[in-house]
């Protein structure tokens, strides 16, 4: 949550009626904004293992990053809690 309230996605309210609350509509906010405060960057992490930064399958680790991101920045918060209240056993 600390990282959301420093992306300025939550924020955050001490006391007994304290908690976090969103700082814009959910409709607003997608995954990708989500993703980017939490874990930096996207996609840091994926095919650069050593070798295989250089490899014949790092045009699929591309690929595999530029459709994610599209799925990420495609969902809003909003739209999968909608989506969810709908039909309890929705997977995005």
């Amino acid at each position: 949550m600390h990282d959301l309230r420093q992306a300025g996605i939550v924020t955050s309210r001490r006391g007994r009626t304290g908690g976090y609350e969103l700082t814009r509509d959910p409709a607003d906010i997608t995954f990708a904004d989500v993703v980017t405060a939490v874990e930096g960057p996207f996609g840091n992490g994926f095919g650069r293992n050593g070798a295989e930064a250089d490899s014949i399958v790092q045009p699929v680790w591309n690929r595999v990053r530029r459709e994610a991101w599209d799925v990420l920045c495609a969902m809003s918060v909003g739209e999968a809690a909608a989506r969810a209240a709908a039909s309890p056993m929705y997977y995005i």
